[in-house]
């Protein structure tokens, strides 16, 4: 990194201010950001309905939302969810080292100007050290949280994808790719494919509350752009379309 040529020909009581800001600025990214982690790490998807978060925290404070990151997802009545936990070798120590993050920006913010000779030489070598040090310490968990946030956006990205959205949303057409899939060379007859669907989901396609409006199996298949169509002595037989 290059030596800022401005900092060193100011006093050590400006570069303190300067350094006090910058860090103040690190801890406020790592707060928006972890609120921003307890929107949208509870995924609440409902047939028709886009991706959302499932609540606001852009109240809550740093402190707040680290007890939060904690905690269990709530349960929310919707079709289908998703979550997004972060498991920790040791959550105590991580639960710790966040406490301890909250407690260093709060000392930033409200007690640190107080505690500061300004006059003394050796208090400002020594105010000038440990900012460095709170800069680097939330420099790094900013970093951690951004990754943490770039995977929950793949993940919700994953979710949008048509074949994805219809393999979760639909028990039986989910057994008939699997099944196609297993053998995608070969034409699987409609008996097959109706065994299939029993074992998998523990019920019939006729009795299934999956079938789209669909009495018949042979229509249901019929009616997916995901499947070729081949009728062999009049009965149907399909493989994934390729």
């Amino acid at each position: 990194m290059k030596e800022n040529k401005l900092l060193t020909a100011i006093s050590s009581r400006d570069q303190i201010y300067h350094k006090l800001g910058r860090c103040i600025c690190t801890y406020q990214q790592v707060e928006l950001l972890y609120k921003h982690y307890l929107k949208f790490r509870y995924i609440a998807k409902d047939f028709g309905e886009e991706l959302k978060g499932a609540n606001s925290h852009d109240k809550a404070t740093l402190g707040n939302v680290v007890s939060e990151f904690f905690e269990k997802p709530k349960e929310v009545k919707k079709h289908l969810t998703f979550s997004y936990e972060i498991e920790y070798v040791d959550e105590e120590l991580r639960k710790r080292q966040l406490e301890a993050l909250v407690e260093k920006r709060n000392y930033l913010v409200h007690h640190f100007i107080l505690d500061w000779d300004g006059d003394c030489e050796e208090s400002c070598k020594e105010v000038l050290g440990k900012l460095s040090q709170y800069h680097e310490e939330a420099r790094v968990e900013l970093k951690g949280i951004q990754a943490t946030l770039k995977h929950i956006e793949e993940a919700a990205r994953t979710l949008n994808d048509p074949l994805i959205r219809a393999r979760l949303l639909n028990p039986n057409f989910n057994a008939l790719y699997e099944l196609a899939t297993i053998r995608p060379k070969e034409w699987i007859s409609l008996g097959e494919a109706g065994k299939y669907i029993s074992n998998e989901t523990g019920v019939c396609f006729t009795k299934s509350p999956f079938r789209n409006g669909f009495k018949k199996l042979s229509d249901f298949i019929e009616d997916s752009s995901y499947f070729t169509i081949n009728r062999i002595d009049g009965e149907l037989y399909f493989k994934l379309s390729s």
